[in-house]
């Protein structure tokens, strides 16, 4: 009989303790949460942020370093610290996240070849630091588009990739992303502007070395605001030579191949993104979104021209087809 209340007393205590222990790590997990919302390098008052939006010179000067001092230390970017001077730094107040409210959105240009975007919720008259985007290039601006769907905005961000020391390559590209079932997601991409030099030898091994090339392509893009946006592209690709020993002046090239192009983009609210058609696949009546013609890229002005489409499943898969693969595609 004793042997068998120790056991019963046992049992208690070990679910006692079981019990113990859960809360204590929910309380640890708690405290961390809490921590989060409290610590002050991770919160920007409302007031730091007025004064670098409308302060005078001194005060915007002042928010400035307060505000990317706190976003480092927030993104863990501690390395970063020592040349906060050299920071570029953009802020932007909309409404981008499914709850209420608007946020704050700032941008570090921390480089030539790195950015990144963080977003502030308004708690209690504070920003606090909730969401990141990395792995961008330098940002030249943010514009937001409402989507009915989401009920927010969408960020398009104007970025530029810079290898004309090295590479002899320009591109200036929007990428929109949209905070989509929990997660920032890019929706859309396309090319503003892009220069690319090389010698043909590069890719033609038999060439001469004084045969040089120049692709540029150019779009006009525009993003029509309505209850299912859309975005209208016209774009000019080209292709010019020069012969010449050395690295050639704009003067020396030619123009010898041009590509137009028109194209028109909608939001599509199957696929949460914006898409160029929708169809299927011959082979299986799979439904499908047309995500990009790839047939008339820059590629196909150096010979290596491909009848393809970019497409995408529901559920976000991509993948290149041929179009002949794809069954008419209906608006």
């Amino acid at each position: 009989m004793f042997r068998k209340v120790s056991i019963v007393f046992l049992v208690l205590i070990l679910l006692i303790a079981t019990f113990s222990l859960n809360e204590f790590y929910s309380i640890l997990s708690s405290i961390s949460t809490f921590k989060s919302y409290v610590v002050p390098e991770r919160k920007l008052s409302e007031e730091v942020v007025e004064q670098y939006l409308s302060g005078s010179l001194k005060q915007k000067e002042e928010a400035k370093e307060l505000i990317i001092s706190a976003t480092l230390e927030n993104l863990n970017y501690y390395r970063w610290s020592e040349y906060q001077n050299y920071i570029d730094l953009q802020l932007y107040i909309a409404d981008v996240l499914p709850e209420k409210g608007k946020e704050l959105i700032t941008v570090l240009n921390l480089s030539k070849d790195q950015a990144v975007v963080t977003i502030y919720r308004l708690i209690a008259e504070e920003y606090v630091f909730t969401h990141k985007i990395e792995n961008l290039l330098p940002i030249d601006k943010i514009e937001f588009i409402y989507i009915s769907d989401l009920n927010y905005n969408s960020m398009n961000l104007f970025q530029i990739l810079d290898e004309r020391l090295g590479a002899f390559t320009l591109e200036k590209f929007i990428e929109s992303y949209a905070y989509i079932e929990q997660n920032w997601r890019a929706v859309w991409k396309k090319t503003i502007y892009s220069e690319e030099i090389f010698n043909q030898q590069w890719i033609e091994p038999q060439a001469s070395s004084e045969q040089w090339v120049k692709i540029i392509e150019s779009s006009t893009i525009q993003f029509i605001e309505q209850k299912l946006p859309e975005i209208s592209v016209s774009t000019t690709r080209t292709k010019l030579t020069a012969h010449k020993q050395n690295f050639p002046g704009p003067e020396d090239f030619k123009v010898i191949h041009t590509i137009r192009t028109q194209e028109k983009y909608y939001w599509n609210t199957e696929y949460l993104r914006y898409i160029l058609k929708e169809g299927t696949l011959n082979e299986s009546d799979t439904a499908i979104a047309v995500l990009a013609d790839i047939e008339n890229r820059i590629e196909s002005l150096l010979g290596f021209q491909s009848k393809a489409y970019k497409v995408s499943y529901p559920d976000g898969t991509t993948f290149i087809i041929e179009k002949d693969k794809v069954n008419p595609i209906k608006q």
